[in-house]
């Protein structure tokens, strides 16, 4: 899907950029449907379809400044980036697969060649459900999600954190471009709590929407967002630099959660491995003292 939409983005802009009429444009990547709103004046993310609310509010801010083929450009960049870091996620994943597959093969040999078939395939089974267990557990920690309670700024603990993060890097970023597109800072806060949906900067622009239009500056709806970002958000409003503040502070977001993100991937074949170690020391165990009893027997 990453990939998909990166395609869709750069062949816009490639359109865009050589000058041909945005209708064409249109139907050449997206179909005559698309094609048929986009003459009777649709905004882009409509003409797209299903697109993240990050992509909706860069879309929005683009097309309000006029630089819409610079924001596909980089919405072509930042999906061809988000599937490169599943790709790697998946690949981390598929070592403990394989070791896992391999091992339960081996296991049920003793077993099958004994004469004991389902024997075998119990252990095989034993040594194979936990690994892809923790696999699909590693998948949804990994990968997309928002907060089942939107209103709420979530807490962030080991098994959020990339998620978290992902969503106040998304609302920082929309932010910034919205401030950029001289949209009403209301508005902007509404769009950037939309691509953050989940996160904890999300959690203060719903609420510093309500303080703008009440005439009190964001910097008072600051409160579930990290102190060190805060501040700098706050300065960034007094000063008249905003953008540029909340452009910073989505990379200091992205830096944490690839940082937490590879130590996280880093544990996933250690913990596989003590899995699959278990299992198979169990099964030695067993072995021996099984020969150990025949022995004793004689």
């Amino acid at each position: 899907m990453g990939r998909d939409m990166a395609t869709r983005y750069r062949r816009l802009a490639a359109l865009h950029r050589a000058g041909v009429p945005w209708p064409t444009a249109v139907d050449d990547v997206l179909g005559p449907e698309a094609s048929a709103r986009a003459r009777l004046g649709a905004p882009v993310h409509m003409l797209l379809g299903d697109v993240s609310p990050l992509d909706r509010a860069l879309l929005e801010a683009g097309e309000a400044t006029g630089q819409l083929e610079p924001t596909l450009e980089r919405l072509a960049f930042r999906h061809e980036a988000l599937a490169r870091s599943r790709a790697s996620s998946l690949s981390t994943l598929a070592y403990p697969l394989v070791l896992a597959h391999v091992g339960a093969v081996l296991i049920a040999v003793p077993d099958i060649l004994a004469g004991h078939p389902w024997a075998g395939l119990r252990w095989s089974a034993l040594l194979v459900v936990p690994v892809w267990l923790l696999v699909a557990f590693v998948r949804g920690v990994l990968g997309p999600g928002r907060s089942s309670s939107p209103g709420a700024a979530p807490q962030l603990h080991w098994w959020n954190a990339g998620r978290v993060l992902d969503a106040d890097q998304a609302a920082l970023l929309a932010l910034a471009d919205a401030h950029d597109a001289g949209l009403p800072l209301d508005r902007a806060a509404q769009l950037a709590a939309e691509a953050g949906a989940g996160g904890r900067v999300a959690s203060d622009l719903r609420l510093g929407a309500a303080h703008v239009v009440a005439g009190r500056p964001l910097a008072t709806a600051w409160s579930a967002t990290p102190p060190s970002i805060r501040h700098e958000l706050v300065s960034g409003e007094h000063a008249g630099d905003l953008a540029a503040a909340c452009r910073h502070g989505a990379a200091r977001f992205l830096d944490d959660a690839q940082s937490w993100r590879s130590r996280f991937q880093s544990l996933v074949p250690i913990i596989a491995i003590l899995l699959i170690g278990g299992v198979i020391a169990v099964r030695v165990l067993g072995y021996y003292a099984n020969i150990y009893e025949q022995l004793n027997r004689f």
